[in-house]
């Protein structure tokens, strides 16, 4: 998706989350309301976290859930990572956190 399209997509994903961890209507879930005024709590925002990364396949980052942390932000967070940035360093750190260490290839027996 362009990334417009992208990061409306990002919010409506975290808003579908969110309404599914406290068990509200889609609707009720605005984009700039701060998520712990909507009653998520660290362990909510932990269950947020998991379920975006599995949904995704990215690294989410959510440190804690804040005041002052809404929807579009942590959308905006996630864009950061999904969208735009793909430095090597990136990229690899996240292949580390997903793909499984290959072990060692056995010596030959001579």
């Amino acid at each position: 998706l362009p990334p417009d399209q992208a990061r409306g997509r990002l919010v409506a994903l975290a808003q579908e989350e969110i309404a599914r961890i406290l068990r509200l209507p889609v609707e009720a879930v605005g984009a700039d309301a701060p998520v712990a005024g909507l009653g998520l709590d660290s362990l909510g925002g932990l269950e947020l976290r998991m379920a975006l990364e599995r949904r995704l396949g990215v690294q989410v980052p959510l440190a804690a859930v804040t005041e002052d942390l809404t929807i579009a932000i942590l959308a905006g967070r996630i864009a950061g990572v999904v969208l735009e940035d793909r430095t090597e360093q990136t990229v690899q750190s996240l292949m580390d956190a997903y793909e499984p260490e290959r072990a060692p290839a056995p010596e030959s027996v001579k």
